[in-house]
Order: structure tokens, then sequence, then C-alpha cells
């Protein structure tokens, strides 16, 4: 995809890769990475990763667990699949979210990307989750 930095991930006590955390890049290939997955796995003019499965996680996913879910406070309308919150609004957007306030934001239809690190003190802070997704969403309507 471009990548300007190896990425690092954390492993578990026998040295696998942590599927659900732990990966450290680049604010520069964070962004490269959801710029990659806004263009349906394009990136650089070649196909990185397929299409149909970008599309999945964009079209796919169960709304009743994830409007049953804490969670579901943030994207009433959202869903959850493969690690992505697809966020239910009317630019299909989907994020990635990390703790302490690590995002990737997509949003097809404004056609941008954001990606935030942080350093919040907790892990998971609704307040400013709620606040961080409406300035994304706000960037994107005055973008689009």
């Amino acid at each position: 995809m471009g990548a300007e930095f190896d990425a690092y991930t954390a492993v578990d006590r026998l040295g696998a890769p942590r599927p659900a955390g732990g990966l450290c890049v680049s604010v520069r290939d964070l962004a490269r990475f959801g710029e990659m997955m806004r263009c349906r796995g394009m990136a650089e003019g070649r196909q990185v990763i397929p299409g149909w499965w970008v599309d999945d996680i964009r079209n796919n996913g169960d709304e009743g667990p994830w409007q049953r879910s804490e969670a579901g406070k943030l994207a009433p309308k959202g869903r959850y699949r493969s690690k992505w919150y697809i966020l239910g609004n009317d630019h299909g957007a989907f994020c990635g979210i990390g703790i302490h306030g690590q995002w990737v934001y997509v949003d097809p239809a404004a056609e941008i990307t954001i990606a935030k690190l942080s350093s919040q003190p907790l892990p998971v802070d609704d307040p400013t989750d709620f606040l961080i997704l409406a300035a994304f969403e706000a960037i994107g309507k005055a973008l689009a």
C-alpha cells in the first residue's frame, strides 16, 4: 500500500500476533491504510487487498446485536464487521477505533480519510468519542 515505515504488532506469550490490537504504525501509514480501504483495496494503482473483502465489511454485519450493545450508542444505525465500525450515516462512513483515542475514519461520500493518534488517559472514553465522531462527521459534511 506504499507504507513509509514498518509496522509493529504486539504478540502473545507464544509469539503469535494479537489480532485484537497492539498494532503500531505511523499516522501517515494509518491514513494510507484507511485510504486503501476507502478505495476498495486499491493503493498506488494496484489491488492490495480484495475489493470484495472491503465490500463485505461495508455492507454486512448484523445491526441487531450492535444496537443492543453499549457501543450502539455511538452510532445507533451502525453495525460491526471484521474489526470495523460501520456508522450507518448517509455518507457510508466507517472506522477503526483503538484504545486511548486512536482512530482511522473513512468517509466515502466526502472522499476523505482521517487518521488520529492520541494519548487519552482512559482506554475508552465515551463522551470524548462522541465528540470525535461528531467532528469527523462535520468535516465530511463540509467537504462533500
